[in-house]
């Protein structure tokens, strides 16, 4: 591992940093370790916003500025280590608050019982985590510190009035920290602001205890109240409040487009050509804020503060739609919602004769109940899924109040496996009350659904300010309600810890911490449905006039086997239903093509999305059809 000189580093911090900015008197910076992977969207909105009232915004990636410098693999593996490590705020303590380099005890960042708490319920991850040398991460850490002395001189040469940081997320706090400490001493006058998503309730009120340069705090959404605060500030009248806070939900309707071109020349400017077009696969495009799920009953683990709901319009999500695959063609657009309309799909079909000219998209969403509900998403193009599935246990998605089932989980599962759908989701293991047989049925049933898609991890449950957990934690039987104690090593003596603080720990009943050997069985058996999804088979081909099952999942007791079977049976056994013994729905449990679960019959066998649909079709209407010579063999991609 080399790195630039600190002659050559200053140099090249320079020319990247002037060939991007100094068209505008107002800066936005996005700062490490933001995932250079997607696009930061509240800069560039903001930008838009400004730009309306005649005000130019310049837009700075330093997320991008140091992946370049120390390398993307490097900036990823910093990115990706394991949230309690704050490895993204270690590298950058000192240059904040001059603490030691690395923060204090940064040889214990990877205990969990010395950074969150000494207690069993410490251990969030029962998977090996590649550690990260100290000397790597000084080195790293020493970049830091530079490029923060250079960035904040070279911008000071443009003198803007305003400086703003967009803060997101966790592991972006001390450079942010960093950032304006440093800019501060080569443009004093400049008045100094943060935003984003990381800035709700007490966690913006504690920011102001980090620095004394930080000049203003936008707490929740913050497009309205920045172009007043822009108007303020130009004016020589400046709010006397330094925690501004939206006076009323910003309308979506009237909200412009961002400028993704400007976000492409960043990453090609920093990252190259070839990173932009390898790498940069999505971009993000907000349709709503809040979440009409959470207005009902919010996820007990979810640290989400907006809840109020409201949406664009369908005809302005068309236009920008067409809009964004105009600016940046061949990129998937994801949506930044927290989870999809549930009219959105069929409002979308509506205008289903210019789908072509609409991209790829990709959402979070409730987990769809039926065929008719996957069948929609694929029509609209929605081809990337990140459902709230979480468990594969009725028990304690009722717990979470997820209002989705087991049995619909792996329905939903077993049908976006068949449309071609990728799906994007997680298990969490240690939530309070948990019992041994919600563990036991995920080890046997694993085996059986091979074939679909895994979760992306298998996770123990953390508690984020703002959750139900941290709100009410009496009403789930959590207590000792705490921050974790890494907060202490990373942040300075006079820091407001209490506020600032986004996870916490408490003490509460559980059977997953205290029988972990379990946990590692299942944590080996979902690494191995990661690695062999791809190549598992339980599918339905339709062959001449007869319907035929190959399954090649290798479960133990059957091994492989091929199913020849009637039009008939094939109807019975691809059908989500309350289960009735009949020797076809029994010969299926007995082969494992279908489970039993909460007193249904759930299908297992994947199949071309035509044949499931008439299924459903004819399920629905009572209806058999003998006749299937039209449908050809198909094989899932």
């Amino acid at each position: 591992m080399s790195y630039l000189s600190e002659g050559k580093l200053a140099d090249f911090i320079e020319e990247k940093i002037k060939e991007l900015i100094g068209k505008g008197n107002i800066l936005i910076v996005v700062p490490p370790f933001y995932d250079i992977r997607s696009l930061a969207l509240g800069p560039y909105v903001l930008q838009a916003v400004a730009k309306q009232k005649g005000y130019k915004v310049d837009v700075l990636h330093l997320d991008l500025l140091l992946a370049a410098i120390i390398g993307v693999k490097d900036y990823q593996q910093v990115h990706d280590s394991p949230d309690f490590w704050m490895l993204g705020e270690r590298v950058f303590a000192r240059i904040a608050y001059d603490l030691p380099a690395l923060g204090k005890a940064s040889e214990s960042a990877e205990d969990p019982f010395w950074a969150i708490s000494d207690t069993p319920n410490a251990v969030l991850s029962v998977a090996p985590e590649e550690s990260i040398p100290q000397e790597k991460l000084l080195k790293i850490e020493e970049v830091c510190y530079q490029l923060m002395r250079h960035a904040a001189r070279v911008i000071g040469q443009f003198q803007y009035e305003v400086i703003g940081v967009s803060l997101g997320f966790c592991n972006q706090i001390n450079a942010t920290v960093a950032f304006i400490n440093q800019v501060k001493q080569h443009l004093p006058q400049c008045t100094t602001i943060i935003g984003g998503s990381y800035c709700e309730g007490e966690k913006a009120k504690g920011l102001f205890s980090l620095s004394k340069h930080i000049d203003y705090v936008f707490e929740g959404e913050s497009e309205g109240t920045f172009v007043q605060f822009l108007s303020d500030v130009f004016e020589k009248t400046p709010p006397t409040e330094k925690l501004i806070k939206a006076t009323e939900a910003v309308a979506l309707e009237k909200m412009p487009l961002a400028d993704y071109t400007a976000y492409e020349k960043q990453v090609r400017v920093m990252l190259g050509d070839t990173f932009y077009e390898k790498n940069i696969f999505a971009v993000w495009y907000e349709t709503n804020r809040g979440c009409w799920w959470a207005e009902k009953a919010k996820c007990s683990f979810c640290g989400i503060a907006e809840i109020g709901f409201r949406q664009k319009s369908i005809e302005q999500i068309r236009t920008d739609l067409k809009e964004i695959r105009r600016q940046v063609p061949g990129k998937l657009v994801f949506f930044t919602d927290l989870i999809m309309s549930q009219e959105f799909p069929k409002k979308m079909l509506e205008y289903r004769d210019d789908m072509d000219e609409i991209p790829v998209m990709g959402m979070q969403m409730r987990v769809a109940r039926n065929i008719e509900e996957v069948a929609n998403l694929r029509e609209i193009k929605a081809k990337f899924i990140l459902p709230g599935v979480e468990s594969f246990s009725t028990k304690l998605l009722k717990k979470l109040k997820k209002g989705t089932t087991g049995k619909q989980n792996i329905y939903f599962l077993r049908n976006t496996r068949s449309f071609g759908i990728f799906t994007q989701y997680f298990l969490l293991w240690g939530l309070p009350d948990d019992e041994h047989q919600d563990y036991q049925q995920l080890l046997d049933l694993i085996p059986l659904i091979i074939h679909l898609q895994p979760p992306r991890t298998f996770v123990g449950m953390r508690i984020g300010r703002d959750s139900p957990y941290f709100d009410q934690p009496a009403k789930h039987n959590i207590e000792n309600l705490r921050y974790w104690e890494v907060y202490k090593d990373i942040f300075p003596s006079y820091t407001d810890w209490e506020s600032i603080a986004n996870y916490y720990i408490g003490d509460y009943k559980n059977y997953a911490h205290y029988n972990l050997p379990l946990i590692q069985e299942l944590d080996r058996a979902v690494t191995h449905w990661k690695n062999t999804w791809q190549n598992a088979k339980l599918h339905m081909e339709v062959l001449g006039g007869q319907c035929v099952i190959y399954d090649f999942r290798q479960v133990p007791g059957i091994g492989t086997a091929i199913h020849p079977i009637t039009y008939a049976q094939a109807q019975e056994i691809m059908l989500y239903k309350i289960y009735k013994p009949s020797p076809t729905l029994d010969w299926a449990l007995k082969n494992k093509l279908g489970i039993l679960m909460d007193g249904w019959f759930v299908p297992l066998v994947t199949a071309a999305p035509e044949l499931l649909v008439k299924f459903d079709q004819e399920a629905k209407s009572n209806t058999s059809q003998n006749s299937i010579s039209h449908y050809q063999s198909y094989k899932i991609t």
